[in-house]
């Protein structure tokens, strides 16, 4: 009897490499990166998800194959999105930055480099909170929150009985709700993550403090029960959830993820300077029934 080998599969394109832009990678759940980050997808990539059960028998002199080996997929898809800024040069004649602009009325360099910058940093922000809380539209795709939400073999904690508020005091037992739900095979994976909100993470450092600073490497690395602690800011700031990296994607396209400037008055004779910015961004989250989470208000 041979192996039962499931496949499902739709299968167009080749596995991706693992690259993300500076640009992208300044949000903190990116940057670190607290997620498996698949690149150059510039609509959908395929993740195939494989379950292995039935492997061991009864040793005898034959060769018996047997076993299940269950392969299904599913699709991390993008969105594109993207900034278009137009300056007009005229605007700042008056300001302080005139005097540099010179006869050619062209907008300092310091200035230009100064702006993005600020705008890189404004889209960083903006797709951390994507990633975590987006919901698909004309100026978003769906976050890890929103697909926990959504599907229903996440683990969900209950709301608690008897708490009205996270509070240092609380936050330790809080989560421990949530860990005694999970599977002790995901706690004990080296990529397990305890993602946490902004609140919980303060509330964290607080009651970690509030223990003599009890943890070895200070209060800006924790480890709950031995579940290392991510900070994920674009998190509602009083949800926490535990997974495994390699269990949350984020996709993205390798090329187009940089600010483009451009002077018009030499194409088309506009007293503008041009800012550009375009990239893909999308979630998935892999076995929705190895993730717990603890929704917060």
């Amino acid at each position: 009897m041979a192996t039962t080998n499931n496949i499902t599969t739709t299968y167009i394109g080749k596995d991706s490499g693992q690259f993300i832009s500076p640009i992208l990678q300044a949000g903190r759940t990116l940057g670190v990166p607290g997620v498996t980050i698949k690149s150059n997808v510039n609509y959908r990539s395929r993740i195939t998800k494989l379950a292995l059960s039935n492997l061991i028998q009864q040793a005898t002199c034959e060769f018996d194959p047997t076993g299940t080996i269950d392969q299904t997929e599913l699709w991390l898809e993008v969105q594109e999105l993207e900034v278009n800024l137009s300056l007009c040069k005229s605007d700042y004649f008056n300001d302080f930055i005139g005097q540099d602009m010179g006869p050619s009325g062209n907008l300092p360099s310091a200035f230009l480099s100064y702006l993005v910058g600020e705008i890189g940093g404004s889209v960083a922000d903006a797709i951390e909170t994507m990633v975590w809380k987006g919901v698909s539209g004309a100026t978003s795709f769906d976050g890890f929150e929103t697909r926990f939400a959504a599907d229903g073999t996440v683990v969900d904690v209950p709301a608690p009985l008897a708490v009205s508020a996270i509070t240092a005091s609380n936050v330790i037992a809080e989560i421990r709700r949530g860990t005694a739900l999970a599977d002790p095979a995901v706690l004990q994976a080296s990529d397990a993550w305890l993602y946490v909100g902004s609140h919980i993470y303060q509330t964290l450092k607080e009651a970690n403090n509030d223990k003599n600073g009890a943890s070895p490497c200070g209060e800006d690395c924790m480890a709950i029960d031995g579940v290392n602690v991510f900070y994920a800011p674009g998190m509602t700031s009083n949800s926490y959830a535990i997974a495994q990296k390699s269990n949350l994607f984020f996709g993205t396209w390798s090329t187009n993820q940089s600010i483009r400037t451009k002077d018009m008055t030499e194409v088309t004779l506009d007293d503008q300077v041009r800012f550009s910015m375009k990239w893909f961004g999308g979630t998935a989250i892999g076995y929705g029934a190895e993730i717990v989470y603890y929704a917060g208000a």
